[in-house]
């Protein structure tokens, strides 16, 4: 919308699937939807995590080095993850035993954030923004696939589905339908 590009014909398609296996795996169907104010803080966040895919998409090619602008993303996140927790969560830091928790903390901020995330941004210069949020959809699939792996949680129907409809999702946004052949039009 912001630099007047029109999206593929496949995009809605694929968009419209990969919510739809939300929707499976979050049993919305016969659970309800129900929204909170954490729901909404999350829709909120989910619009601001699109806008960076855009921007990344758009100008991750064109950074010199994608690396200065994730330590410039993890200096911001934890600077304002901070101030967050001093404003909201003062009471709740004397409950913390800082020993035991500070290497799920560092493993969470180096692994987790900091290089996932560069990853991410060195990654999506070969790929459009679409495709990139279509595959950080898969996020909630893969953790559910590997909590049942590990044996904490069931394999469901609805993970099984929702699983493969956003898998399709994924597999519709990277196949260029033009070059199958018996998809082709004749001249």
């Amino acid at each position: 919308m912001f630099w007047h590009e029109r999206p593929q014909r496949k995009t809605y398609f694929a968009v419209a699937l990969a919510i739809i296996g939300m929707a499976v795996i979050t049993n919305v169907a016969n659970t309800g939807l129900q929204l909170n104010f954490g729901d909404f803080l999350t829709v909120v966040s989910a619009i601001f995590w699109a806008l960076q895919l855009i921007f990344f998409g758009k100008y991750a090619p064109k950074v010199s080095s994608p690396w200065v602008v994730i330590f410039m993303i993890g200096l911001c996140q934890g600077t304002f993850g901070w101030i967050t927790t001093g404003l909201f969560e003062r009471t709740n830091l004397t409950q913390i035993h800082w020993v035991q928790a500070l290497i799920p903390l560092a493993i969470l901020a180096i692994v987790v954030t900091f290089l996932a995330q560069g990853m991410q941004i060195t990654a999506q210069q070969y790929t459009d923004a679409t495709s990139a949020g279509l595959l950080l959809m898969l996020e909630s699939f893969f953790a559910s696939t590997m909590s049942v792996i590990m044996g904490y949680d069931p394999l469901t129907p609805q993970l099984i589905w929702g699983g493969l409809i956003l898998l399709l999702a994924n597999a519709i946004m990277q196949v260029n339908f033009q070059d199958v052949p018996f998809l082709r039009k004749q001249h």
